[in-house]
């Protein structure tokens, strides 16, 4: 299930949790929520980051002590998130973490 984490520092994270050992989570995809304020009149926009952009692991332990909130976020947040990760694994880390499977003309198709 896709969750929205709010860390003590402020970040926010959203990815999946697929592991609670009673002290960690363990979230597989994790990207930063961050805002973009261009001018103090415009709503800020919001944009996904890798959480960790140096690893090359898609899974990441959060210590419960560092975590304030985990909540469920919005639909239209949910499908972001989605999109980003496809984004991200075709424009910036093709290996992040979908995987090619086959190629049909233009069309290419990755599988996670």
């Amino acid at each position: 299930m896709i969750s929205l984490l709010k860390l003590v520092n402020g970040t926010e994270v959203i990815g999946s949790i697929v592991g609670d050992d009673g002290y960690a989570l363990v979230v597989d995809d994790p990207l930063t929520v961050c805002y973009l304020q261009k001018t103090a009149a415009a709503a800020p926009m919001i944009f996904l980051q890798r959480y960790s952009p140096l690893s090359a692991s898609t899974s990441t332990f959060f210590k419960k002590e560092h975590i304030m909130n985990v909540m469920i976020p919005l639909k239209s947040m949910e499908k972001y998130y989605e999109q980003s990760l496809k984004n991200i694994a075709l424009h910036v880390d093709p290996m992040w973490p979908y995987k090619k499977v086959k190629q049909i003309g233009n069309h290419i198709f990755y599988k996670k």
